[in-house]
């Protein structure tokens, strides 16, 4: 009994791992389901371990980058620590050959005026090996940015 017990998980354990879909777009989609998951929980650690080495980033609404991801890391610490600082996303899209993914939601930050401000958001992912290589924020700044 105990051997059918063993065998029966060992068996499931296979079909989960064989269940996983690896295909281009399988993977893609994983991706921006993990980045979600690591902004909805402000995980720097988790967040950043899904970008390559080499990995481009570019704030529209803060008018950053690009910019070498690695270069960013103690940014997106101190970002994801922030009590104010929230980016609320869910993938939305990921393109046929599993290179670009988008994701939707909202971006919330202390704004110049001294209240949180919240605004929609958009983020497009390139990803390649399972990485992201390059990951592009899209959102209104003007709350966040100090007039000049």
């Amino acid at each position: 009994m105990k051997k059918l017990v063993i065998l029966v998980i060992m068996a499931a354990l296979i079909l989960a791992a064989c269940s996983q879909d690896k295909s281009p777009v399988g993977v893609a989609t994983s991706v921006a389901q993990k980045l979600a998951a690591a902004c909805n929980a402000k995980s720097a650690k988790s967040y950043l371990a899904l970008f390559s080495d080499d990995a481009m980033y570019v704030d529209y609404g803060m008018h950053v980058g690009p910019v070498k991801m690695k270069i960013l890391a103690s940014e997106v610490d101190s970002a994801f620590a922030d009590k104010n600082f929230a980016f609320k996303i869910k993938p939305s899209f990921v393109s046929d050959d599993g290179r670009f993914a988008t994701l939707q939601g909202e971006f919330s930050n202390m704004g110049h005026d001294g209240t949180v401000q919240t605004v929609p958001a958009l983020v497009v992912l390139e990803i390649k090996d399972g990485k992201i290589i390059s990951e592009a924020d899209y959102y209104d700044g003007e709350p966040y940015l100090i007039a000049r």
